[in-house]
């Protein structure tokens, strides 16, 4: 009915090639963000235990990224390809292989640095880890089946990971008890205290050790995943005794 409208205006052919250039475009674009959608949900539980992270933005992202990687694949091929023949055969690829990483460094770089993109979750419970997989296994098993139990499985899945990311169980300690924990962060020192009325104090939380620097950050690589494992999100109060490295003994 579209294309009829718009014969007498651009002809039959390109009334026909915009209407059906527009529905592809349309349903090429719907699979991009529900196939994304759906991998962001399965990896909720994978990111919540080991990295005590939501993927807030990873959708958007993928928006971007994937079909920019459609274009840099073959690009990047091709430039190898004309790259062994005869070098400036290969510039064009090149450039274009270049523009679509230069692309995806900078959506991962601008959407990361995004106070939502750092949306941190502790330790899931052991229910939630259960739920979490049987979400998983049912959806697969209704994916296939009739479409009223495959949008089932869906809703399921995407509760299941709101449930990761949102919820919150109370702090894992002793009650009634003084607490301290030495966190081992190398040369430095780290402790957690935890009051009989679960007050938690965090004295020092590691740091660079020596002159030279290291790699490993030790407030996000040791501190904070232990301080998730225990599912405490906010500390009541962080001592820091100095803000510099101490020598190393000679």
């Amino acid at each position: 009915m579209i294309s009829t409208r718009l014969r007498p205006f651009i002809g039959t052919n390109w009334a026909d090639r915009l209407v059906r250039g527009t529905a592809r475009f349309t349903f090429a674009t719907t699979e991009l963000i529900f196939v994304s959608a759906v991998m962001q949900m399965e990896l909720a539980l994978p990111m919540a235990y080991y990295f005590h992270r939501a993927t807030t933005l990873g959708l958007p992202a993928n928006l971007v990224v994937v079909p920019v990687i459609q274009l840099m694949i073959p690009a990047a091929v091709t430039a190898l390809v004309l790259g062994s023949v005869a070098l400036w055969a290969a510039k064009i690829p090149a450039m274009l292989t270049t523009a679509a990483l230069a692309v995806i460094n900078g959506t991962v770089h601008g959407l990361g640095g995004l106070r939502l993109a750092d949306l941190r979750v502790a330790m899931p419970s052991t229910l939630l880890i259960v739920l979490a997989i049987a979400s998983l296994i049912f959806v697969i098993w209704t994916s296939r089946k009739r479409a009223l139990l495959a949008v089932i499985g869906l809703t399921v899945l995407l509760l299941t990971s709101l449930a990761l990311a949102l919820l919150h169980s109370k702090i894992r300690m002793r009650p009634g008890s003084l607490e301290v924990t030495s966190i081992d962060v190398g040369e430095g020192d780290s402790s957690l205290l935890v009051t009989p009325e679960g007050r938690t104090l965090l004295i020092d939380a590691g740091g660079p050790i020596g002159p030279g620097g290291s790699q490993l950050d030790f407030g996000e690589d040791v501190v904070s995943p232990y301080l998730w494992t225990r599912d405490i999100s906010q500390l009541d109060a962080v001592a820091i005794t100095h803000g510099h490295s101490d020598p190393s003994a000679e």
